[in-house]
């Protein structure tokens, strides 16, 4: 398996977040307690994340939300 190493230099500045979360809760579960209790509004997106691993391929559910006060994604 290649290795693929980013450096902070490479990018002249940060113009997104990204987290990650694991759980055993189910998806959409979760994005409704994280919705009762942060000032967001998670919506589900139509398409997934496809990982492939040596055991097979594998797809994760994307939420994102839109915030029209600062215009971000």
């Amino acid at each position: 398996m290649a290795v693929l190493k980013l450096h902070l230099e490479e990018f002249d500045e940060v113009d997104y977040e990204l987290i990650a979360i694991h759980s055993s809760l189910e998806d959409f579960r979760l994005a409704y307690f994280i919705n009762q209790k942060l000032p967001i509004i998670l919506s589900r997106n139509k398409d997934e994340v496809a990982v492939t691993v040596k055991e097979g391929d594998a797809f994760f559910s994307k939420y994102s939300y839109e915030d029209e006060k600062t215009a971000c994604n």
